[in-house]
């Protein structure tokens, strides 16, 4: 934000003079809401309490207070919002999907799928966050120590700490007491890792639902690192819980929604097709790393309500299914 708003050459400089600036590194990353009234004004309202991941596309299922939130990155997770308040997205409670796969290790991408639970995460009021913004530092939230041993069985060495992977290797962290709701908020990722969620999906992007079916469906642009079965740095650390085969011209996923707007089902509805050397696909004269036959990296989802179709923004192939 600091070069957007024309300090590029001082995004180097020390992180007091950037804050001195107005530019603090927990004013960033939430969801925002936009009210348009019928003369065209609006208001907009920074969703504080949603906290901060790489937000994609969030979606307000139709009770008008659960809200699904994907996230596009390495070793993201799969949240949701419930408002306190129907129609009130700014006030309620944020929860964190753990999946237990139900294939078996090293399947095929297109084949995946799994149980779905929620952890209830710890959640303030938007003015809390807001008031903590320019004063809380990470050391506020947790504690860090350096992880043990190697690879995948990297572990804590003190009692309390637990071991976490967003992306960058293993973390051994311990919530400071007191301090959880914020943690969870600010570092979200992280404590949605804490608390025992999965933290190892690739690129999210993106959620819809039909109401007909009752099925709800999510883009996967490419399925790699932590969703591979102790492929690397990504999995250091971490539970594992995704183990499938590389995908990466990537699926889309569906999930079973009960009732009460929750996912309880996973698995894959359809996936890309990696081109082979020996095989190429081709589009005209040039040669496509992904099988122009099928999808090939979704970037987000849509349905046509009544239609039974979902579409899909593909860079590299437009198709529906």
């Amino acid at each position: 934000m600091a070069r957007y708003f024309g300090h590029y050459n001082e995004s180097m400089v020390p992180r007091a003079h950037l804050e001195s600036l107005g530019y603090h590194p927990y004013a960033y990353g939430y969801p925002w809401e936009t009210v348009v009234k019928s003369d065209f004004t609006e208001k907009t309202t920074k969703l504080y309490v949603h906290g901060r991941q790489s937000y994609e596309m969030s979606y307000v299922m139709p009770d008008q207070k659960t809200v699904y939130s994907t996230d596009d990155g390495t070793n993201c997770v799969f949240t949701m919002f419930k408002a306190t308040t129907e129609k009130d997205i700014k006030e309620g409670t944020n929860w964190c999907m753990k999946m237990t796969q139900t294939c078996a290790d090293g399947a095929d991408a297109i084949d995946f799928t799994a149980n779905v639970t929620w952890i209830e995460m710890p959640t303030p009021k938007h003015s809390e966050v807001a008031a903590a913004i320019k004063t809380t530092t990470f050391s506020d939230l947790f504690d860090y120590e350096a992880c043990t041993g190697s690879d995948f069985a990297e572990t804590c060495a003190t009692a309390g700490f637990k071991t976490v992977n967003i992306g960058e290797g293993c973390e051994c962290l311990k919530a400071k007491a007191g301090k959880e709701k914020l943690a969870a908020v600010f570092e979200k990722r992280r404590y949605a890792a804490y608390l025992g969620c999965t933290a190892e999906f690739r690129k999210w992007e993106g959620f819809t639902y039909d109401s007909a079916t009752k099925k709800a469906y999510t883009a996967i642009s490419s399925v790699e690192y932590g969703m591979e079965d102790n492929k690397d740095k990504r999995d250091y650390g971490s539970p594992n819980h995704i183990r499938i085969a590389k995908e990466k011209c990537g699926c889309v996923m569906e999930f079973d929604i009960d009732d009460n707007m929750k996912a309880t089902q996973a698995r894959m509805l359809t996936c890309g097709k990696a081109s082979s050397d020996a095989n190429p696909a081709t589009a005209g004269n040039f040669k496509d790393s992904c099988d122009t036959g099928a999808i090939a990296n979704p970037d987000n989802v849509a349905t046509i309500p009544g239609a039974r179709q979902v579409l899909l923004d593909s860079p590299r192939a437009a198709t529906s299914s």
